[in-house]
């Protein structure tokens, strides 16, 4: 189930100017279980790059921006996944209500040492 994105990849691809080449992955749940008994089912859906970021303010982006951003690299994702994994980014309201609570990050308010 995808989650809203942190900003550190926006950041990285504002920053450096990049392409980003949104890929979907399906079937990563338990892939690890299967391993060594059977060939395990994953899928990778791979879209059009896109590109690179523009930060509509002059300078370094803020928070808010850098959230637009990667949501839109999110948004790209979803759309290569199907629907039901779609999590915070699905159609449907009632995945996006199942979805609620995946944006808070466990190490979301924890200090860092």
């Amino acid at each position: 189930m995808l989650r809203p994105p942190r900003p550190g990849a926006a950041f990285l691809a504002w920053r450096s100017g990049a392409r980003i080449l949104p890929i979907g992955i399906d079937g990563s749940v338990g892939f690890f279980k299967h391993i060594g008994k059977r060939r395990a089912p994953v899928t990778l859906n791979i879209g059009e790059p896109f590109g690179p970021l523009a930060n509509p303010s002059s300078g370094r982006p803020s928070r808010e921006e850098l959230d637009e951003m990667g949501q839109e690299i999110m948004r790209r994702i979803a759309d290569l996944i199907p629907p039901e994994k779609r999590g915070f980014y699905s159609d449907d309201p009632a995945i996006r209500a199942a979805a609620l609570g995946t944006e808070i990050y466990p190490f979301a308010n924890t200090a860092e040492v």
